[in-house]
Formats: structure tokens, C-alpha cells, sequence
């Protein structure tokens, strides 16, 4: 059985080219995230959140630096091997939720897993919606949808391929407080229950108040924040 240790960030930069010269966004970041552990990471806009979230997910590379997920050294990966990882090692859900419209909220939940109609696969789609409060749902179109019950759909899309990272950048950022607080509580709990470090990039203090650790993010480097 693979030995879990989360997630391990190391000496990360990142560096952009504009006609105004190098433009450093991140320098040398670190921190490590437990399996079971939230953190939440905020900072001013500009500071380099969502591109820290983006090369954790590998839809961006660093410059220099290090990733480890559960002792795997993310930062080495190429061709098939990252697009694995990307698929099935990490889980992402965004401020918009990016349902497609002609699906239902269960084919939605299935679309990682490429629509299969594996009875297992399909069981725990099914198990997600119920765990989410969504077994009425299943058959639902986003737009029949709420914007809280549309986000935790994503959620459950997000956990179909039982990633060992769940990356969320702005999750609750255009629902209510009501609706936050019940996606915050649900990271928290899918973190315990499946054992997954939960990352998460925000605004929001109070959302960010209900994680193990918050971080900010600003002039490019991360600090523990006192919240």
C-alpha cells in the first residue's frame, strides 16, 4: 500500500516576460499540506494564487523548485505520465463551476472518468450526489440547479477519480455565506474522510478562517497569516 506524506512545495518560482521586463510572481515558495489537512492560501489579486494552484495541477510549470505528492516528484513528469497525474491525481474545482449545460449532474460527475458505464464507477457517482445531498438531482440540468447545489456537482466531478490532491481555486466566490460555510464544511470533511490534503485559494477571510492553516500569498512569497 502506497505510504501517504501529502504535499511538499519547495524552493517553487515563477517568473513572466512582459514588454516591461521580467515580472517575478512567485520566489521560492514553501510549504507542505498533510493528508487529511486543509489549507487555504489568500493574498491581494496579482500575488500569484492562481498560478501557484495551476502548476501544482500541472496546467502550468515553474521555473525551479520542487512539487512532491505522496513522495512522487510532480515537477519531473512529462508526456503521458503528467497528463496521468493530472487526471487522476488531482482533483480541481473553480470558482465557476464549468458544468456543461447538455449534461445532467450525474454525467457531469462521470465526465473525468471519461462517461463510463462501469457499474463501480457509476455506483460512486451515485454515492457522491447522495453524500452531497443530490440524489434528487441526478437527472437535473445545470441550469435547474442552484448555485450552491451547481458547486457541490463540481465537487463531486472534482472526487470521480479519487484524486490525492483537491485543488480549488475561489470555490465559494459567487455563492452566499450560507452556501460558503456549507462547502467549506464540506472540504473539511472530505479531507478527513478520504484522507487528501485540500488546498484552497481565496478572498474570503472567513472561509479561509475554517481551514488547519492559512497562508498568504503576497509579493510573491507566503507567509503564515494570523487569522
Amino acid at each position: 500500500m502506497e505510504k501517504l506524506n501529502g504535499l511538499k512545495v519547495t524552493k517553487l518560482t515563477k517568473t513572466y516576460s512582459t514588454p516591461a521586463g521580467k515580472l517575478p510572481i512567485l520566489k521560492s515558495i514553501n510549504f507542505t499540506v498533510e493528508p487529511g489537512e486543509t489549507l487555504a492560501i489568500t493574498g491581494p489579486s496579482g500575488s500569484g494564487k492562481s498560478t501557484l494552484l495551476n502548476i501544482l495541477g500541472s496546467l502550468d510549470s515553474s521555473d525551479s523548485g520542487s512539487i512532491k505528492l505522496n513522495g512522487l516528484e510532480v515537477t519531473g513528469l512529462k508526456g503521458g505520465y503528467l497528463a496521468d497525474y493530472r487526471n487522476k491525481s488531482v482533483g480541481f474545482v473553480f470558482q465557476e463551476h464549468h458544468l456543461l449545460p447538455q449534461l445532467t449532474a450525474l454525467e457531469n460527475v462521470l465526465l473525468p472518468s471519461f462517461l463510463s458505464t462501469d457499474k463501480k464507477t457509476l455506483k460512486k457517482a451515485k454515492e457522491l450526489l447522495l453524500a452531497f445531498g443530490l440524489k434528487n438531482r441526478e437527472n437535473f440540468f445545470p441550469a435547474w440547479l442552484s448555485g450552491g447545489e451547481r458547486q457541490r456537482v463540481a465537487v463531486a466531478r472534482a472526487l470521480i477519480n479519487s484524486p490525492k490532491l483537491l485543488l480549488c481555486d475561489e470555490p465559494t466566490g459567487s455563492l452566499d455565506t450560507a452556501a460558503s460555510a456549507r462547502i467549506a464544511a464540506l472540504f473539511t470533511s472530505i479531507a478527513r474522510k478520504q484522507k487528501v490534503p485540500v488546498l484552497v485559494v481565496t478572498h474570503n477571510m472567513k472561509l479561509a478562517a475554517g481551514f488547519d492553516t492559512v497562508r498568504k500569498l503576497e509579493d510573491g512569497t507566503s507567509k503564515l497569516a494570523g487569522y
